[in-house]
């Protein structure tokens, strides 16, 4: 990533930001509390607008038509690369079990397909049947903050963000 740059009105956060990771890597980004890698990592994800030049650039092929509808320009389409993020907060869909919020983040193979991965992931994580079912409100804390973090793994990416996981 190159040149990131976000203001909070006339508040510089980040002014002219690069960093360079090599591929595989695991990387953590530590820092006093209010310095900015929840920020960092939403403009990563483009959560939000990066006011400088480069996020980030690799060869992939992305919805071009996506891309666009979004606001990005035809070169900025062809560098994104997919990142999944997963937040401080679990923010999972109250209104959906379990399985269904895994299930929302699925579109790269048949449904079938994404729900036996979905199921796997959750078995391996210590989720029976009975608790795929269950309602978020139903879920202890950490239910809860395992089954964010198997959509975050689930979503198909390049890059896994973990903010505080």
């Amino acid at each position: 990533m190159e040149h990131i740059r976000k203001t909070y009105g006339n508040d510089p956060l980040f002014s002219d930001f690069s960093l360079t990771v090599r591929s595989p890597g695991i990387y953590a980004l530590c820092g006093e509390s209010g310095v900015g890698k929840t920020t960092l990592s939403s403009v990563l994800a483009r959560l939000y607008a990066d006011e400088g030049r480069t996020v980030l650039a690799a060869d992939v092929d992305p919805d071009a038509n996506l891309g666009l509808a979004l606001g990005f320009t035809e070169e900025e389409v062809n560098s994104i690369v997919p990142i999944s993020l997963m937040f401080q907060e679990h923010r999972l869909f109250p209104g959906e079990t379990v399985l269904k919020n895994l299930l929302l983040s699925c579109f790269s193979a048949p449904a079938k397909e994404d729900e036996n991965r979905a199921r796997d992931l959750l078995s391996e994580l210590g989720f029976s049947d009975e608790d795929m079912a269950k309602y978020p409100d139903m879920l202890s804390g950490g239910m809860a903050r395992r089954v964010a973090f198997a959509r975050a793994l689930l979503f198909p990416s390049d890059i896994l963000l973990l903010d505080e996981p």
